[in-house]
This record gives C-alpha cells, sequence and structure tokens, in this order.
C-alpha cells in the first residue's frame, strides 16, 4: 500500500506548530484552576429524570487575558441508559460546546477535557442531560434515569495580568475587582505623625469603599510605615497623606494636574498652595509588577484628603474621573442618591428585591432549590409581631395538579407547600403564607423547592418533552411584618452578617466610629482598616460612606446614632480616651466622669439611659478592645476572614481564642444597648434571657412539630384545603406562650441546655403522643366499624 504523498508533510507541520507554540508562549503566564465545588453548591451535580440541566455562572477578572481555557469534565451516569438516546451536553453562553453520548464505556467516572470557546467576562455554564432507559413504555422520572457531574471537574486557564488601565474612571477599579478569583492585596502606607480625626476617616472611608467592591473577597488590607517596604511587596500601594505626615510622597508626586510640590506644600498653578480641600490623586503603574498601581492621594489638609476619598468613591463623578491624574476642587459638593434599604428585615416590611433577590427562574422537572438567605435583626416572637410571606411565583403548563407543588422550607422546616393545580400553567399568581415566627433566627435559609411532575406521570409514556419551568418575583415577593418587634440588641452576634445597628441607614451616615488609641502603630491602623472593610461589605452607598470617625473621641463623640470604638486597654483596664472600663467578671463599666463612679453596661443587666450632659450619648455602643499589638492582629485577623467572623454569636462579649483580656493576645468584643433607637426601647431583661428562650425550646418538642407536620402535609396533599392546615397550626401554636414565658421558660430552657434529659424527655413524649393518637383510632374504628355480633 503507498502511502500519501502528504504524510511526511503533515508531521513536519505538526512539528512547527508545536515549536512555534512554545516560542511564542509568553514567558509570564500564569495558571488558575477553578474547581466547580468553588462554584456549586452541592458537592456532586445531580441530573435525573428524562432531562435536567444544571447552570454555574462563573466570570474572568477584567485583570486577565487569557491565552488558553479548557473544562476538566469528571462524570458518571447510569449503565441502563440506551447511547442512541441519552447524552449529555456542554453549553457555554447558549453555545453547545461539546454533546457526549452515555454508553456503557464512559458510564463509569470519566475524564474529559473541552476547550472552551466564546469566553465573556460573565459567563454561564450549563450541563444538559437527555437520558433514557427504554424506547418505549418509559416512567419519565424513573431511578434508572442519572447522570453526575462530579466536584473534581474545573475550570482551568492560562492567563498574564493585563497591564493597568490608567484611568480612575471605574474606582475602586482597577485596584479592586469584585468578580475575581483571589483576593487582591492592598498596601496602605500609613502617617505616623500629625494624624487627625479627618485623616482616620478618610483612610476608613476609602477602605470602606474598596470593601463594597470587593463584597465577595476576603480582602486583607496591609500595613506599612516605610515606603519601600510596601513597593517591594506584591500587590497594590496606597499613600494617602499631607506632604506634612509623609514625606515620602515627594518621589511619586512632584507634579500632578498643574500642581506642584514644594517643599511641604502643593502649590497651584498660579503659584498659590492649594486651599484646604482642594486635592491631587494620581494612578501610576507600579514598576516591576504588571497589573499592579500605586494610587496617591495628598492634598495640605488632611480635609483635602476626606474631600478627595468622597470625590473617588461618589459613583456619580465617574466621567470626570476619566483620567489618571486628577485635581479635586474645593468648592466639590455629592449629590445625594437614593440609598438603598437593609438587606435585612428589622421592623419594616421588605420586597425581596429591596433584600439584593432578582427574579429566580428554574427549568426541568428536577429543578434545583432556590436560597433565599433571610437576616432578622429583630426578636418577632419575643414582641408579639407576626410575620407573612407574600409569595408572587409562575409555573409551567402541563403539570400533574395531584403531584406538583412550590415547597418553601425555612431553617430546614417545612413551613408551606402551595398545590401548582393548573394544567394550563400561571404566568403569575399570588400566595400568603404564614411564617412560624419561633423559627426565625438572626441568619435564616428560606428555600423555595418546585416540585414539577409530568401530567402523564404514572403511565406508560413513548415520548416525553420536559418543558417544566417555575419563577420566583422578587419584585412581589414580600417578608410582611405585622405589630412591633422587640430589638435583639444586645447581641453580637448580630454584627457577623449585617453590621446592624451600624448599617440602620446602609451609608451609615449616623454611624460613628471612634480609633481610641492615642499612638496608633501599623498593628493598630491594620485593625481599623480592616474593621472599615468589613463594615463597607455590609453597607452599600452610591455616594460613598458618610460615616464620621474621630481619633480618640473623648470629647468629639455625637448626641444620637449608633457608636463603634476601637481601642487598646490600660493596665486598669480602661479603654484610652474613652470612659470605658472592663473590670473583672466580663464586665463592662462606662464611667461618669463628673461624679467619678461607674454605671455597669454589661454582666448585670443593661443600664439606664445616660444622664443628661453625658459624654457618652443614650444609642447602641459597641467596643472592640485589644490590650497590645499582638491582640490588634488577632482581631484584624477575625474581622477579616469570613469563617471567624461568622462564628460570632449572639453573645454580649467574647473573647479570642478564650484568651482573658489580660493575657498578651486577648481581644474582646462587647455590644451594649444603652437606648435603642432602631426598635422597642430598653429592655430590663438580662441578655441570657433575652436570647435563650427565642430558640431553645423548640428543639425538645420536635418529635411533636414531625407528627403535626404529618397531619398538616396530609390535609394539605390530599384534600387540598391548606386553610385548615394552616388553622391547625395556628390552634398548637397557642401552647407556645406557655413553654416560652413565665416559670415553665427557665425549666424548659434548662432542660434544653442538657443533651440527655433534652433526648429522654423529646423520646417519652413522642411515644406519649403517638400512644394516645393510636387510641384515639382504635376508639374510632371501634364507635364506627365495631363488632355487630
Amino acid at each position: 500500500m503507498n502511502r500519501p504523498w502528504y504524510l511526511p508533510f503533515t508531521w513536519l507541520v505538526i512539528v512547527l506548530t508545536a515549536v512555534a507554540a512554545w516560542v511564542t508562549a509568553p514567558a509570564n503566564a500564569l495558571t488558575k484552576a477553578l474547581p466547580l465545588k468553588q462554584l456549586a453548591i452541592e458537592d456532586v451535580i445531580y441530573l435525573p429524570t428524562v432531562s435536567s440541566q444544571r447552570e454555574i455562572a462563573f466570570t474572568v477578572p477584567q485583570s486577565w487575558r487569557v491565552s488558553q481555557s479548557n473544562l476538566a469534565l469528571v462524570f458518571q451516569h447510569s449503565a441502563q441508559l440506551i447511547p442512541h438516546r441519552s447524552h449529555l451536553e456542554v453549553i457555554l453562553n447558549d453555545k453547545q460546546l461539546r454533546r457526549i453520548s452515555l454508553t456503557r464505556a464512559n458510564a463509569e467516572q470519566s475524564t474529559l477535557t473541552i476547550p472552551l470557546s466564546g469566553l465573556r467576562r460573565d459567563n454561564i455554564l450549563k450541563f444538559r442531560v437527555e437520558q433514557h432507559y427504554t424506547d418505549k413504555c418509559e416512567d419519565p422520572v424513573d431511578a434508572s434515569l442519572w447522570t453526575n457531574v462530579l466536584n473534581d471537574t474545573a475550570i482551568n486557564f492560562t492567563y498574564q495580568r493585563q497591564p493597568l488601565a490608567l484611568s480612575l474612571a471605574d474606582f475602586p477599579n482597577p485596584l479592586i475587582d469584585g468578580k475575581a478569583f483571589d483576593e487582591p492585596a492592598i498596601h496602605y502606607v500609613v502617617p505616623t505623625q500629625q494624624v487627625d480625626d479627618a485623616t482616620v476617616t478618610a483612610a476608613a472611608r476609602l477602605q470602606a469603599a474598596l470593601g463594597q467592591a470587593g463584597r465577595d473577597l476576603e480582602l486583607t488590607p496591609q500595613v506599612h510605615t516605610a515606603v519601600d517596604t510596601a513597593l517591594n511587596t506584591p500587590g497594590h500601594v496606597i499613600m494617602m497623606a499631607t506632604p506634612g505626615q509623609l514625606p515620602a510622597i515627594a518621589d511619586w508626586g512632584k507634579a500632578v494636574r498643574g500642581a506642584t510640590l514644594q517643599g511641604n506644600q502643593w502649590v497651584g498653578s498660579n503659584g498659590q498652595a492649594l486651599s484646604g480641600k482642594q486635592a491631587v490623586v494620581r494612578l501610576v503603574a507600579k514598576p516591576g509588577e504588571p497589573g499592579y498601581g500605586i494610587l496617591l492621594i495628598s492634598a495640605n489638609t488632611s480635609e483635602g484628603l476626606l474631600n478627595a476619598v468622597n470625590y473617588l468613591a461618589h459613583s456619580g463623578t465617574a466621567t470626570e474621573r476619566d483620567a489618571e491624574e486628577l485635581l479635586v476642587p474645593a468648592n466639590w459638593q455629592a449629590n445625594a442618591p437614593s440609598v438603598p434599604k437593609p438587606r435585612y428585615i428589622n421592623t419594616q416590611s421588605q420586597s425581596f428585591a429591596e433584600l439584593g433577590f432578582g427574579d429566580q427562574y428554574v427549568e426541568k422537572l428536577f429543578a434545583p432549590p432556590i436560597q433565599f438567605d433571610i437576616p432578622v435583626v429583630s426578636d418577632l416572637q419575643a414582641g408579639g409581631a407576626t410575620a407573612n410571606l407574600q409569595v408572587a411565583y409562575g409555573y409551567a403548563p402541563g403539570l400533574n395538579p395531584r403531584y406538583s407543588s412550590l415547597e418553601w422550607r425555612l431553617n430546614d422546616r417545612s413551613i408551606a407547600n402551595i398545590p401548582l393545580t393548573n394544567q394550563a400553567g400561571a404566568e403569575k399568581t399570588h400566595a400568603t403564607i404564614a411564617i412560624p415566627t419561633e423559627l426565625l433566627k438572626p441568619h435564616n435559609t428560606l428555600i423555595a423547592q418546585f416540585h414539577m411532575m409530568p401530567d402523564k406521570y404514572g403511565f406508560c409514556v413513548d415520548t416525553f418533552v420536559d418543558n417544566a419551568w417555575g419563577k420566583i418575583f422578587t419584585d412581589d415577593t414580600r417578608f410582611e411584618i405585622n405589630g412591633s418587634p422587640a430589638s435583639r440588641l444586645p447581641s453580637v452576634g448580630l454584627l457577623n452578617s449585617t453590621g446592624f445597628p451600624y448599617t440602620h441607614q446602609m451609608d451609615m451616615k449616623d454611624t460613628h466610629l471612634v480609633f481610641a488609641d492615642n499612638a496608633p502603630s501599623a498593628s493598630a491602623w491594620q485593625a481599623w482598616l480592616a474593621l472599615a472593610n468589613r463594615l463597607g461589605r455590609m453597607g452599600d452607598a452610591p455616594a460613598g460612606y458618610q460615616f464620621n470617625a474621630s481619633l480618640n473621641g473623648d470629647d468629639v463623640l455625637p448626641n444620637s446614632g449608633p457608636i463603634l470604638a476601637l481601642g487598646k486597654l490600660t493596665a486598669s483596664g480602661t479603654m484610652e480616651t474613652l470612659p470605658v472600663q472592663w473590670s473583672e467578671g466580663n464586665t463592662v463599666r462606662l464611667l461618669h466622669p463628673a461624679q467619678g463612679n461607674s454605671t455597669v453596661l454589661m454582666g448585670g443587666g443593661l443600664a439606664p439611659e445616660w444622664q443628661q450632659g453625658g459624654k457618652i450619648p443614650s444609642t447602641a455602643v459597641g467596643l472592640l478592645a485589644v490590650n497590645n499589638d499582638a491582640g490588634y492582629d488577632t482581631l484584624a485577623a477575625m474581622l477579616t476572614s469570613d469563617d471567624r467572623f461568622a462564628d460570632i454569636e449572639s453573645a454580649q462579649i467574647i473573647h479570642s481564642a478564650n484568651a482573658p483580656v489580660g493575657g498578651n493576645h486577648g481581644i474582646a468584643l462587647a455590644f451594649a444597648n444603652m437606648h435603642n433607637t432602631f426598635g422597642a426601647g430598653p429592655s430590663a431583661a438580662t441578655p441570657a434571657s433575652g436570647c435563650v428562650f427565642s430558640f431553645l425550646t423548640w428543639p425538645i418538642f420536635a418529635p411533636l412539630n414531625w407528627v403535626l407536620d404529618i397531619i398538616r402535609g396530609v390535609i394539605t396533599w390530599f384534600v387540598g384545603l391548606p386553610v385548615i392546615s394552616h388553622v391547625i397550626g395556628f390552634v398548637f401554636g397557642l401552647i407556645w406562650p406557655v413553654l416560652t414565658f413565665g416559670p415553665l421558660a427557665s425549666v424548659t430552657a434548662w432542660v434544653q441546655m442538657h443533651t440527655i434529659i433534652s433526648f429522654v424527655v423529646g423520646s417519652i413524649l413522642f411515644w406519649i403522643i403517638v400512644s394516645i393518637l393510636f387510641g384515639l383510632l382504635r376508639w374510632l374504628f371501634g364507635l364506627f366499624g365495631g363488632n355487630k355480633g
């Protein structure tokens, strides 16, 4: 047999192509593997029934120039699928990348590399299956119909960092890319002299703006006192100071937009020193580090620094900021765009759109659950308030009304099951669900699960097309509160995802931060910026954050609004520059400067309202206290880590690593509510009684609730009268006041805190209830169907 004449040339082309790829490959190319377990909710993407799909969103960071990308797909499927009718599709941005026939050869765990094409900034990756086990007489939801995409599946990138875009139009970009995979490094060079209130306010507002842009990133601001150290560390660098505070600025900003640095002053083109609020801003590429930059913010006064930060953070100045150098005018005034509502429930009803959720749409019979994370910072049960969920939803035609429903689960408890009874479907319909207030906690997971079954389910089907879909309209879906909820303050746990009460207004314009340290070190600055970053991630401020801050703060505290103070304790346990003292027994005392005595804020119940003329106003007061720089470092690590910060529980005082405040690494966080202006008034209850009975009594009676759920489910499912089930639930709920108030409350709480006793009591109650039910059934059968012989 003669070989084709072109065969040697084919090998030559292959070799030359490989050599060219090796020669032209960028020398500084980087790689990144993005496993799906970082993007998907579940460990394994399970795709059952005749057709299923799952969507996964991912982004390509703006600073990347991607040269190669692929999907390393790891999957397995049922061996009973017939290959000529079963396949797995991989779709990227609505373009099919690969259609994989599901055969016996790849039924076991298989790996396939698929090049990605059509990548964009924001991408949607879909896995869609069509699967059958027979050609005729098939059950569309048979258990043998399944495919798994395993979490070892990964998206692989080869990329280079793009040169820094020298424009401040999209600030905080390019310093922060909110859709990046890795946390960016931000290095501050801070002043160590002439630091005042405006300086610490400007630094906190700037870092809060960066935190808002990187809401999903664990950004760790690093602080340096020497410019060279910051420049030699990978990452962006920020230098914000007056020439007098940081003389090294002269090396990076001799002339900016007509202003020149002469000695320790910025001088304009007219030869006159820049006025108090004028400022210069400059963004330059960092030498030797592609993609990283140096941001210089300077002025003749600290008020100018603050004016520059406000100008950069204001979304309305994007057009004017389209440059790498700015001269911020002294007479610049910010407009006042509307501030979003808080993304949590307090005392007002809110739509899910106001809570930050867009419309939710799912497809196919096995639709994934829709999850809403709903923080509730008030205590509805203790305040006697009630809550409803007003739901707006739609669903596809052709569903079996007997087996299709929209289920709602709150904190793993089913609270409603709405039948989908219209075989013609519903473009948009509404329902009202009563929310059991005893299930509500500060942090709640609400699940909407569409159970969509085919119209011919249970029958022999030759062909079936899965066109099922369900939708939640978040503009018209609302969390409604009726009555006046009680405040959960004081509760440190409210901080860990909501920032309440400091984010009561999302731009925090009535919040005051205090940096209570006479001589802030680099560690103290780092804790201060970590605190500002955490608050920035919780708020939402189109015009930039409006909180005020003060260094030391003893004589500049406001008369209203929440206060959050960060500072160091003296040897006697008094926080520097603030009339607050930590004493034995984890007690925090507010010192009366006039009389020289003190009032207990923590440990012995809430304090009475502050007397007229006191330096600490009647408001919510938060305290973060450390002993030394090691304590500042520990606190900064806690504020930065999402996992560690989420571990903060609803207590008044916490200690890091169980260390006493007097230890070398001790930190403490306390939260006092002298007069709650964000809900109910001051409470006379101790912190323990205010939080224990809201969530510690019901688990003892979980079997009773389980039986009730069965009864309500049977009535709703077969009778189709959810009103009756709600009435039964309401009648059953009447016993909760007996369990949560009065003398019995302390007994039930004590029993709950002892696991063995709780288990024994719960088991006894369960079997008593089962015995009563069976006895009642026997009596009824004897009454209506007794022996007539």
